[in-house]
């Protein structure tokens, strides 16, 4: 989704290369938690969408939040594809991650959340009509066009409650990261970017997933072809750490805009449910009141 100023890439320079953190360094914590398109009318057409200023890539400058990845799962039985994607023959899974907040010292923004969230939604194929069916009925509800992009940054309540109370009929499950920066070391803060810690945010958060939900995936970023770059350090790092840990690693990454026609949805859930962690803290707000067996906090 948006990224925070601090969390920009020079112009012209490519990809910066992330500097994974030590446990040491970053002390990080690893809390634990227990842990859904109505086809009677026209699909949504969301080529017209004019999106959200602030997201107009996964990796723009001057935004004030993050969010933004989706993956998918290959399963090697016969099913029917992702959506729009003829490559994806044989997937049967779809995972969504987005995050929330900004990837900035905590001390520098005194008054301001100090959380970094990631959320990963995971989906079988074969339900993604419920899923688009949910995202439609909560527009239905709330009198809203029919390609409305589901941001949770700037959203009314109204609008939230509604589409948290159609996924509640969508088979859909979710792992999230909910973390303080306040636990990275100033060390960190003093040789890494905004960039990398959030991808050294989204590999934390994808290497507590399954093996089922891992294995062989394609990683969907929010994004446009353009930032295909900045992708790649993620999928390098979490395959070099599921190597080590002798499981399947990635199987292609690329980017995919939340306005995307046919798979975008599954990134709105993905960036909806970040927003709310973020907001809650935890998934004992008001917005996923009703969600906490589907959400895993890692």
């Amino acid at each position: 989704m948006h990224l925070h100023p601090r969390c920009v890439r020079v112009a012209g320079t490519g990809a910066v290369p992330p500097a994974w953190p030590p446990l040491a360094d970053c002390h990080i914590k690893v809390p634990t938690k227990d842990c859904g398109a109505d086809h009677s009318a026209p699909a949504p057409s969301v080529n017209d969408v004019v999106r959200h200023k602030e997201k107009r890539a996964i990796f723009q400058p001057l935004a004030a939040n993050v969010t933004g990845i989706v993956m998918v799962t290959p399963i090697l039985t016969p099913h029917q594809p992702i959506p729009g994607d003829e490559a994806s023959l044989g997937l049967t899974v779809v995972s969504g991650l987005d995050w929330s907040g900004d990837a900035g010292d905590p001390k520098k923004t005194p008054g301001l959340s100090p959380l970094l969230v990631t959320a990963v939604v995971h989906l079988d194929v074969e339900n993604w009509e419920l899923l688009e069916a949910a995202l439609a009925g909560a527009r239905r509800i709330r009198s809203l066009p029919p390609d409305y992009v589901f941001h949770f940054s700037g959203s009314r309540p109204q609008i939230r409650e509604a589409l948290f109370k159609e996924l509640k009929r969508v088979p859909l499950s979710a792992h999230g990261r909910v973390f303080d920066k306040n636990l990275w070391a100033q060390s960190y803060f003093r040789r890494t970017n905004g960039i990398a810690r959030i991808q050294a945010e989204i590999v934390e958060l994808m290497i507590h997933c399954p093996d089922h939900l891992i294995g062989g995936q394609t990683l969907l970023i929010d994004g446009e072809k353009s930032e295909t770059k900045l992708i790649a350090p993620i999928k390098t790092e979490l395959n070099r750490r599921l190597v080590i840990g002798r499981r399947a690693s990635l199987r292609r990454v690329k980017t995919c805009p939340d306005d995307h026609q046919s798979q975008g949805a599954i990134i709105q859930v993905a960036d909806m449910i970040a927003g709310a962690l973020h907001d809650a803290g935890s998934v004992a707000g008001p917005y996923l009141a009703g969600f906490e067996s589907k959400i895993t906090l890692v």
